[in-house]
């Protein structure tokens, strides 16, 4: 401030001193001041001030006011005298933001103004003015970069919210915003003005939730900020970008200025998956079923393939698959079962990557442990990054388990285990138990046969097929399954030894139950050993022997003879031996009893001892005794005493005395007597002598036989015994009481079945039969007196004596023949009194007969006819019809003229029109016809009630018996007499139209003619063909069916689209008076019966090898005559490596030419295939025209000729060889020897071999040159190279090292690469003098063949020592050897011979360098080396195989397939087997494999092989109806013709190889060949007058597969029978064409009750093929409610009663054809509408059609009853009570709801008698009245 004074004193100041130019002050400090307050945003024509620049000096005249700089900012323009005004430049020129430096501070911009005069002395006076500019906002913020900022955010943010979103590092996408105002003005804010979920997404979304962008001023620059982006959520998986629009606003520090925003910017930002979720496994597809037969490397199912994707969708990681053991059961994975192979993946639109589960190994189903014969496999599905080194993946798995359901096949045939079978029996000692006449042994004679198939599989019978002729022999069981266990059951007779034979040798057979092939066999060896069963035995149980008491010591007294059946020593008796008394007696071994003490009478009388004889052998043998007695004689003459008298009692049927009479007697000699008893006499002489007896020597009595009452006198039985002793003897009596019992039970005579009748009217006490019967034990006893009962049946209709058996009816009878039981069977008892009692019992048939005391009934309660108007005179109107109970009733019929009712549309009219003058009644059989004229203007129905009588009664006794029915007649207009034809014709539109595929078949049905004569009625059965309406004689009538007669075929009729051929069809009257016409239109669909036809029968390409995907190889082209898609052409390849080539149909021309073009996986190697052999198919219909399968397909040969480049490097058989050198070898002797391949052919395959460089000098001492060889490959030689010895190694040191590397190049161009190897040369020192010396002769290389054997002689090598005694030592140099060549050879040390220690293998290893040592014997110092290499020769030793092939694979077994009714020769499949071996030895050739068990000769011929290219096509038209599927064997064997001769026992076993067998199983596809049948001729319905909605079903089958099954049904025609008229009926019912549902067309059949319809109901095939179609007869029956029946079944309605109830309908409906019964409902059993339902019993109504007429209720109940066969039906089901089936009915068929008129008419009778009494009661009150008055006027006085 201080500035601008001092300025002025200083001017004042020289203004005194000396005048020079001033300012005026006032004007410059004003303009310092306005200069210090510039606003940017000036008017450039507002002032800032004027200065006044002022001189003293008058002599100075001229004054100047200027800028001493130039200006940006302000000028100044001059106003006069020393005056100037100071303005803004222009607009903008005043701009704050250049006066703001880097620092972004405001800087006080200086102007210098200065005054001069034009006095150069004068100094010019200046002043400074800081410009002071105030900034505007006037910028609004600006992006620094005009195109859209980028970032990428993942879509799940882990880090907390909000979280900053970094840019990628490239600074550019930075977001920066500048803001080119002052401080005050440049503070930006940053804004989020909306975003896109998708770039291409039109809707803009709020920021709001998403992303925030926030301004951050950068430090050190004023005006500039960097906008930040945060992402506000965790999750943004729901867009893959999004695109934000961002903008920038300043904030102005003066709040009245405007706020200024940038332009709107985009910010994309790309979601990035994280690969945070895992794979999803489909598990849809992870169920597979698979048969145990099915071959490996066969796919499991085709249809099925396991799947997978990344459910991270952005940015999918692929996927790839490995199996794992399941947890479940790791048997699957353990036994390596299965494999995968993954299959291209598919846009889903999730990317899935798929795989086939294939069989890697067979399955035995019998080997799977667990129960359900599953397997499992874990599969995982594991991410593999396609970058495996990216930081933002995150490869994931995924588990699962697939499960295999194995399905059992008939493999495993029926084996006996444990065989062989030898069975030792030891005669009978084993029986156990016996069944029949066969024997079980205690070990069980057991043979156990298994099957080791499942349950569908493993049923097996097994039979004895010989060794069994007399039948000796049998199992327990015939048949078993899984595994059982047979027992051989032996008869009795064959279990002894001593019955010859003794063993038995039967042939078991196992036989499987479903395949007779599948069977095994058993021997079964039954030896029968002896036992020692059999004792010993005597003639005779007792041995008497008598002796006199004198006998000598040592006489022998007698003898005993033993014998034994059994066999050897067994039978032999060894000894014999006396036991008791053995002191006085003994026995001898052949015997004799001798005497051994001396006897004495008067001490022992007799002795008793037991003699036994012994077999056998020590330790086994059975005994046999006697008991002998020995009697020692003295004389005797006194006679015994008897010590009692004897009584005992025996029952009739006993042989037990009570008590036990034993008959004793003593000798009356002093000593002891022996006695012996015997029967004298039996009395009375009726009971047999024998019939007791008596022990001799015990006395003790027997009953022999039983001893009947009437046998004794009086029940009383003598016995006399005599006692003797020697010649003396006493006789005594014993007295038997024979005690009665009850015999015989009582008996009917002359029979227990008796047959009588009784009527109906019988009263209680009426004697029905006497009954007789007799009992014979006789009168007088209980045992014989009888009394009689009845048992069962009587109902308590009967009674019967209870002595004299006289059947009475009993007092409450109530017997009727109509409403109750007709038979009765009673069961009569007749019983004695006896202990225990006894009886018999008869049949007593009582009949009842009828008697006439009922009413008749109407079997209707209503009865509706139709009549036409003109229906002439005695025209039937119908029938009405009665019944009457009673048998022996008349019944006569009529009109009851009183209640006839003529009416006009439901309204009586009023004329009276007699009944009898149109309509009258046949008395006899209610036949009701007309009488005269109908006139329908007048009235159009007449009812009337029926009366029917039984004239059969005595009038005079009885009252009338009558009963009514309802009858009304519908009268009809009179018929249109044209013929007319069945829908869908019309009298307006008369066109039938059908729609057929073309064919080659003729003389087919299209359409059975039905049209209608309403005259007759009846169906038309004349017609014929308009014959200038089918001009090419397409049709043929025969009869009412119209045929096709000529082929139809789409491509010759004429038209482009619609095709069509018709017909005029003319049907005429049987009395040729009427006709009528249809016309028949048959719309032709064009089929798909034309195959691709291929322009030449093959074709042949060139392609060079290096050609890669597009490459164009060549074009085919073939062509289908057929129309629509089924003239379009597809093309695929098929053959070996046909993958190799695409081929895709070029429809640019409007053709369809196959284009074939090198594929996107070729690789194409003249050196691997040099020729393609390829098939290329044409098939027609590619996408299945109206779901039409059927689809046609042309072969022809395609050969692609591989063109050679030079692509091949030459590749060295090893990459380093190591060889050895001597020191004495001379040059140009062999080293060893290199070789290398070059695949390529020609001059590209042929090399040169070089060295490159070597170490020490080597290329001094050593070279290399090409050789030829001769190939094992005949005609072919191979180059290789020869190292040799180019200049002496004597001056080597030993043990000299040369490394060299050894090239070898093809001559081909382009040149390329040489082929590189390394070799290793050592060279030993050489020979001395005394050193041994190898024979001059020796080779350097022998070859050997591969495959030889072990020892095989290789070469002899030979040395000779320096001195004559001394030998060489043979040995190999191990060291230096790094390929250990010499441990494949052994040397003999003595002999030099070199033999093989393996088996060489050519593939393997073709040289051998051995380095061999001979040593001196005595001097193991001197030594010298050799250098043999040897050569493998490769030999033919491979043979062909189907796993061979490098580029294709077969699944076991390969599946193809072939549609059914194609022509022989349809190409079905190409099997290719591979051989290893090189040209010609690999030619292949194809056979049918055969073998009993699945390769049949049954198979194989329905189809050809080519056995040069293994091409199967089909032999014969194949059927798949018959058969659907082939298992074809082709088995691939070497061209031996051209083979060396092979041993023949390696080659056939060779042949058992599975990998030469090829199984292709073949499945035969349908085609539409077959029309739907019915399975019934004809079914029988029955519905009610008000039915349900669905009648009926009918029910067709087509054997075809869906969708060539599907059938359609219609109905041809409906006709309605009643009494013998037939009508056609054509809307009555309706069919549903797809389910064959036949419904009814109206709610109300009432009119149609009493006939029956005929449906013809006709199944097509659905998808119109020409084929035949069936039809089917439908009979429907129409009745009401009164004609049903009813059974009662005692069993709950729950308990199968259903299934009961279906059965006894099914066995009465196949008694006879003409009855037919139908069950309606099944329900509890109700005794009336007013009780409760009993839940033990079931209801089941039915009706019963008898010859095409619904029985009445009544009808019904005699034919249930009276038939004998339905009877024992019934009962069969216990089907009882037959009667109505409304419980509140009568037994009568008629109810009260039937009298309902007689209600009416009573009323009406009571009501006109009320006014006939008011009538009379009016006339006499009015008489009355009349004789008042006169009586009142009589009374009158005065007159």
């Amino acid at each position: 401030m201080w500035g601008p004074a001092i300025v002025i004193a200083l001017v004042g100041f020289f203004c005194i001193c000396d005048a020079v130019p001033y300012f005026e002050e006032e004007g410059m400090n004003a303009l310092i001041d306005r200069l210090s307050k510039v606003r940017e945003d000036w008017d450039p024509a507002e002032q800032l001030g004027m200065l006044v620049c002022r001189d003293t000096d008058p002599a100075n005249r001229i004054v100047k006011i200027e800028l001493v700089e130039d200006s940006n900012f302000i000028k100044i323009t001059p106003f006069g005298y020393g005056r100037v005004k100071v303005q803004v430049i222009n607009e903008g020129s005043i701009d704050f933001e250049l006066t703001v430096d880097q620092e972004n501070q405001q800087n006080n911009k200086k102007e210098t103004f200065q005054c001069t005069n034009d006095n150069p002395e004068d100094l010019p006076t200046k002043f400074d003015a800081a410009i002071v500019i105030t900034d505007v906002n006037d910028n609004a913020p600006k992006f620094i970069r005009d195109t859209a900022y980028s970032a990428f955010i993942d879509e799940i943010i882990t880090q907390s919210i909000p979280y900053k979103i970094h840019p990628p590092p490239d600074n550019q996408q930075e977001i920066i915003v500048t803001d080119a105002d002052g401080v005050d003005n440049n503070v930006v804010t940053a804004e989020c003005v909306g975003m896109q979920r998708r770039i291409t997404d039109s809707q803009k979304y709020p920021c709001d939730g998403y992303f925030s962008v926030t301004a951050v001023k950068t430090s050190g620059e004023d005006g500039k900020y960097v906008f930040e982006v945060f992402a506000l959520s965790q999750n943004y998986t729901d867009s893959t970008s999004y695109s934000l629009e961002i903008r920038a606003k300043n904030i102005p520090n003066d709040p009245n200025e405007p706020t200024l925003e940038s332009n709107s910017h985009n910010l994309i930002i790309n979601v990035r998956d994280i690969q945070n979720k895992p794979p999803f496994i489909d598990t849809n597809a992870l169920s597979f079923q698979m048969y145990e037969d099915l071959t490996p490397n066969m796919e499991l199912d085709p249809t099925k393939l396991v799947g997978a994707f990344d459910q991270d969708a952005r940015d999918p990681n692929p996927i790839r698959f490995e199996l794992f053991a399941s947890s479940v059961d790791p048997y699957a994975f353990d036994n390596n079962l299965f494999y995968l192979k993954p299959q291209e993946t598919v846009e889903k639109p999730e990317k899935w990557y798929r795989a086939h589960l294939f069989l890697n190994n067979s399955v035995d189903r019998e080997q799977i442990d667990n129960l359900a014969k599953k397997l499992y496999l874990g599969i995982r599905a594991i991410e593999y990054p396609e970058n495996p080194n990216s930081t933002d993946r995150n490869p994931m798995q995924a588990e699962a388990t697939i499960s295999i359901d194995v399905l059992d096949v008939n493999d495993e045939q029926p084996r006996f285990l444990n065989q062989p079978y030898n069975f030792q029996v030891t005669e009978l000692s084993f029986i156990t138990n016996q069944e029949a006449d066969y024997q079980i042994s205690s070990n069980q004679f057991e043979i156990s046969v298994e099957d080791k198939d499942s349950s569908l599989f493993n049923s097996f019978d097994v039979s004895i097929v010989s060794g069994n002729e007399d039948g000796y022999f049998r199992l327990n069981r015939a048949n078993g399954s899984q595994e059982e266990a047979f027992i051989l059951y032996v008869k009795e007779k064959i279990l002894d030894y001593e019955v010859l034979p003794n063993s038995y040798i039967l042939t078991l057979r196992a036989v499987d139950s479903d395949f007779t092939g599948f069977t095994s066999e058993a021997i079964v060896t039954l030896t029968i050993k002896d036992a020692n069963d059999n004792s010993p035995e005597f003639d005779k149980s007792v041995e008497s022997i008598f002796i006199l008491e004198d006998a000598a010591v040592g006489t022998q007294v007698g003898r005993v003879v033993a014998t034994d059946l059994d066999d050897g020593a067994f039978g032999e008796i060894a000894f014999y031996e006396v036991r008791d008394d053995s002191d006085t007696f003994n026995v001898s071994n052949d015997g004799r009893i001798f005497l051994q003490k001396p006897l004495d009478y008067e001490s022992k009388k007799s002795y008793f001892f037991t003699v036994t004889a012994w077999d056998g052998v020590e330790g086994d043998r059975n005994d046999g005794s006697i008991l002998v007695s020995v009697a020692v004689q003295n004389v005797i003459d006194v006679g015994p005493v008897f010590e009692t008298n004897y009584e005992a009692t025996l029952a009739e049927e006993s042989f037990e005395l009570i008590p036990e009479i034993v008959i004793s007697a003593t000798s009356q000699e002093n000593i002891s007597t022996s006695l012996a008893y015997f029967i004298v006499s039996v009395e009375p002489s009726t009971v047999p002598f024998n019939a007791f007896s008596v022990d001799r020597i015990s006395g003790r009595v027997s009953v022999n036989q039983f001893i009947n009452f009437n046998q004794s006198t009086n029940g009383a039985v003598q016995v006399t015994f005599r006692a003797t002793a020697g010649s003396i003897s006493s006789t005594t009596t014993a007295l038997i009481t024979i005690k009665d019992l009850n015999n015989y039970a009582p008996e009917f005579i002359p029979t227990d079945r008796y047959n009588t009748s009784v009527v109906e009217l019988s009263k209680g006490g009426d004697v029905v039969i006497a009954l007789t019967a007799i009992d014979r034990d006789g009168p007088g006893t209980d045992n014989g007196e009888i009394y009689f009962q009845i048992l069962s049946g009587a109902n308590d209709e009967f009674i019967i004596t209870r002595d004299t058996g006289i059947i009475l009816v009993s007092g409450n009878a109530a017997l009727d023949v109509d409403g109750g039981q007709t038979v009765f069977e009673l069961v009569i008892s007749v019983r004695d009194k006896g202990n225990p009692v006894k009886s018999a019992t008869a049949i007593v048939t009582i009949k009842i007969e009828d008697s006439n005391n009922k009413d008749p009934f109407f079997l209707l309660p209503l009865y509706t006819f139709q009549i036409n108007e003109d229906d002439p005179i005695d025209t039937q109107v119908g029938f009405v019809e009665g019944d009457d109970l009673d048998s022996d009733s008349i019944l006569s019929y009529s009109i009851d003229q009183s209640s006839a009712e003529f009416q006009k549309a439901g309204t009586a009219i009023r004329e009276f029109v007699d009944i009898n003058d149109v309509l009258r009644m046949d008395e006899t059989r209610g036949l009701i016809t007309v009488s005269g004229f109908m006139d329908r203007t007048v009235y159009d129905r007449i009812t009337f009630m029926a009366v029917v009588e039984d004239v059969n009664i005595d009038y005079a006794t009885q009252p009338r018996q009558t009963a009514t029915a309802s009858c009304v007649v519908f009268i009809r207009a009179a018929l249109d007499v044209r013929i007319y034809f069945a829908p869908p014709w019309t009298r307006e539109n008369p066109v039938i139209q059908k729609t057929f595929s073309e064919t080659e078949n003729d003389f087919y049905q299209i359409l059975p003619l039905t049209a209608t004569d309403p005259v007759v009625p009846e169906t038309v059965t004349n017609y014929r063909k308009v014959i200038s309406s089918d001009p090419d004689d397409y049709f043929l009538i025969d009869g009412r069916l119209l045929y096709i007669q000529k082929p139809l075929d789409y491509e010759a009729l004429p038209g482009n689209y619609v095709k069509k051929v018709s017909v005029v069809i003319e049907a005429i009257s049987s009395d040729q008076e009427r006709t009528g016409t249809a016309t028949v239109e048959v719309y032709v669909q064009d089929l798909n019966d034309n195959a691709p036809v291929f322009e030449r029968s093959s074709y042949t390409f060139n392609v060079s090898e290096d050609k890669s995907f597009t490459s164009l190889v060549g074009k085919v082209k073939a062509t289908d005559v057929d129309s629509s898609s089924y003239g379009e052409v597809e093309y695929f390849l098929t053959g070996s490596n046909h993958e190799d080539f695409f081929v895709y149909t070029d429809r640019s021309a409007g053709d369809y030419e196959a284009v074939i073009v090198v594929s996107e996986s070729a690789k194409l190697d003249f050196e691997t295939i040099s020729r393609y052999n390829l098939i290329l198919y044409a098939q027609d219909n590619p996408g299945n025209e109206n779901n039409n399968n059927v689809r046609f397909s042309s072969t022809v040969d395609i050969e692609i000729n591989v063109q050679d480049v030079n692509d091949m490097i030459p590749e060295f058989s090893e990459v380093l060889y190591e060889m050895s050198a001597i020191g004495t070898q001379e040059p140009g002797t062999d080293v060893g020897f290199v070789d290398a391949v070059d695949g390529d052919a020609g001059v590209n395959g042929e090399i040169e071999y070089s060295i490159y460089n070597s170490t020490n000098e080597g290329l001094a001492f050593f070279g290399i040159e090409t050789i030829d060889e001769q190939s094992a490959e005949i005609g072919k030689v191979l180059k290789i190279g020869r190292i040799f010895v180019r200049r002496s190694l004597k001056n080597l040191a030993d043990r000299s090292l040369f490394e060299m590397i050894v090239y070898a190049r093809d001559k081909g161009t382009p040149r390329l690469a040489p082929g590189v190897c390394r070799v290793k040369i050592i060279v030993s020192k050489g020979v001395q003098d005394l050193k041994p010396k190898w024979d001059e002769r020796l080779l350097s290389r022998v070859q050997i063949p591969e495959n030889q054997p072990i020892n095989t002689l290789v070469y002899n090598v030979l040395a000779y020592p320096a001195g004559a005694e001394a030998s060489i030592i043979y040995s190999f140099v191990g060291a230096g050897d790094t390929f250990r060549d010499y441990e494949s050879f052994n040397i003999d040390s003595n002999t030099g011979e070199i033999t093989t220690d393996v088996v060489l293998d050519y593939e393997a290893k073709r040289s051998f360098n051995l380095l061999i040592l001979a040593t001196d014997s005595l001097n193991s110092t001197l030594t010298n080396q050799f250098l043999l290499t040897v050569q493998v020769m490769d030999v033919d030793d491979n043979i062909p195989s189907f796993l061979d092939c490098p580029d294709i694979s077969y699944n076991i077994p390969e599946t193809a397939t072939v549609y059914e009714e194609q022509n022989p020769g349809k190409f079905v499949f190409r099997a290719r087997a591979c051989d290893r071996d090189q040209p010609p030895l690999n030619k292949v050739r194809y056979s049918w494999y055969l073998d009993t068990e699945y390769c049949v000769f049954e198979n194989m011929q329905h189809f050809e092989l080519d056995n040069s290219t293994g091409v199967v096509t089909t032999r014969v038209k194949l059927d798949r109806e018959r058969r659907d599927e082939y298992l074809l064997c082709v088995e691939a064997f070497p061209d031996v013709d051209k083979r060396k001769k092979r041993d023949l026992t390696s080659d056939l076993k060779s042949r058992n190889n599975h990998k030469t067998v090829l199984y292709i199983l073949v499945r035969v596809l349908d085609v539409n060949d077959l029309g739907p049948r019915f399975s019934e001729p004809s079914v029988k319905k029955v519905i009610l007058k008000y039915p349900a909605a669905d009648v009926s079903v009918a029910e067709a089958y087509d054997d075809d597969l869906p969708p060539n099954n599907d059938i359609r049904y219609s109905i041809d025609s409906i006709r309605f029978v009643i009494d013998g008229k037939t009508q056609n009926a054509p809307t009555a019912f309706t069919v549903n064409g797809k389910d064959g549902t036949i419904s009814i067309g109206t709610n109300d059949y009432s009119d149609y009750v009493g006939g029956y319809f005929d449906i013809t109901v006709r199944a097509d095939d659905y998808n119109g093929a020409n084929v035949e179609s069936d039809t089917q007869l439908q009979r429907v029956y129409v009745t009401d409610r009164t004609s049903r029946i009813r059974v009662v079944i005692d069993k709950p309605a729950d308990d199968g009663i259903d299934r009961d109830a279906k059965q006894m309908i099914r066995r009465l409906n196949e008694l006879s054809d003409d009855v037919y019964y139908e069950i309606k409902t099944i329900s509890f059993h109700v005794t009336s509408n007013s009780a409760d339902p009993r839940f033990d019993k079931t209801d089941i109504c039915m009706v019963v059609v008898s010859k095409n007429d619904v029985l009445s209720s009544v009808s019904a109940s005699k034919q249930l009853t009276d038939n004998t066969q339905v009877k024992n039906i019934l009962e069969d089901y216990g089907a009882v009570d037959p009667g109505p089936c409304d419980p509140a009915s009568s037994v009568y068929p008629v109810g009260w709801e039937s009298y309902w008129w007689v209600l009416v008419a009573f009323a009406l009778f009571i009501f006109v008698c009320c006014i006939i009494l008011i009538f009379i009661i009016c006339v006499l009150y009015r008489q009355y009245k009349q004789y008042m008055e006169s009586r009142r006027t009589y009374l009158v006085p005065g007159n």
